[in-house]
């Protein structure tokens, strides 16, 4: 079974592992390369992420979560310039694809970029607009 496959098979419901799909390459070696670079990023060692996500990205421009990590990464590096544009850009078609979830993944990720960069207005419009998203189940 491939590893899309095995992780789809773990979401324990129908409704998740539909949803969580477009998470997932299609591409095994880029899930390989994607799942090497959260282990390292999560170690704290930034440089080798930042090449295994822009590899991934390369194998799969539309692998969506691959596009995600990498401007983190470049933005954990201080490269908050490279990284911003990516951001803005990655949020603009989560908004064109009508996906909440990445919207707000994206928007968190440009709010901390603006923190990092000391303006805390932006911070704060990107957070309250990531709160707007969240919907409690009624």
């Amino acid at each position: 079974m491939s590893l899309r496959n095995q992780l789809i098979s773990q979401l324990r419901s129908a409704r998740y592992a539909e949803q969580y799909q477009s998470a997932i390459s299609r591409d095994p070696f880029v899930n390989e390369l994607y799942a090497r670079g959260m282990d390292e990023e999560l170690s704290g060692n930034l440089t080798e992420p930042r090449d295994l996500f822009a590899l991934a990205v390369k194998q799969d421009p539309e692998f969506f979560l691959a596009r995600y990590e990498y401007p983190i990464t470049v933005r954990y590096l201080g490269e908050l310039d490279e990284a911003e544009p990516l951001l803005k850009e990655l949020r603009t078609e989560a908004e064109r694809l009508n996906q909440p979830r990445y919207i707000a993944l994206v928007s968190n990720g440009l709010g901390v970029l603006h923190h990092f960069k000391g303006d805390l207005d932006a911070t704060s419009n990107l957070t309250n607009g990531v709160s707007r998203l969240h919907k409690p189940a009624s």
